[in-house]
């Protein structure tokens, strides 16, 4: 009888051991996946507080380059645009200069420097980009700036009449996903 007690104790205190085992090993997994958690959330935080302070930065270049700027060349933003227009930068550098072509070709033409015919097909292929959604939304912003006399009026024109190429069946519908700044 005392050896079935000794072996009960027993059992019992290796049942305890391994019941105090176990709730040990779940608790150290709790608290590393608490810590990694902590840790993910600093490093979030630490990312955002960077980010924020690179564009306090560039913002505070662009203040003082601009301050310096102004003077020298009246209206120069006004001509070419600024940063916080909302036209995402991955498009900036592709959009202004087509707006620019499509200007100096309207101003060409306006002059008499290129002829009906090389302009009718370079008006055709101007107005299907600049009918595309992005290149719309885009001029929502580029025309506050200065452009050639009367291409504002004409790419309004452009955008609010029929499509350049009415039969042509667009092979990618989807838009590009772009962040827009003021959205």
């Amino acid at each position: 009888m005392e050896r079935t007690l000794f072996m009960q104790t027993r059992a019992v205190k290796a049942l305890t051991d391994n019941a105090l085992n176990a709730a040990a090993a779940t608790m150290s997994a709790v608290a590393a996946i608490a810590a990694l958690i902590v840790a993910w959330l600093t490093l979030r935080q630490s990312q955002q507080a960077a980010e924020f302070n690179r564009k306090q930065i560039a913002r505070a270049l662009d203040d003082s380059f601009q301050a310096r700027l102004d003077p020298m060349y009246a209206g120069l933003r006004m001509s070419l645009g600024h940063i916080e227009d909302g036209i995402p930068r991955e498009i900036r550098h592709i959009l202004i200069p087509f707006f620019v072509l499509f200007s100096d070709a309207f101003g060409a033409h306006r002059d008499g420097l290129l002829d009906d015919r090389d302009w009718n097909g370079l008006s055709q292929e101007l107005a299907y980009w600049s009918q595309k959604p992005v290149a719309r939304r885009a001029w929502d912003a580029f025309r506050q700036q200065t452009w050639t006399l009367g291409f504002k009026e004409h790419v309004d024109s452009v955008l609010a009449g029929p499509p350049a190429y009415p039969d042509l069946r667009e092979l990618d519908s989807t838009e590009p996903e772009l962040r827009w700044v003021n959205d």
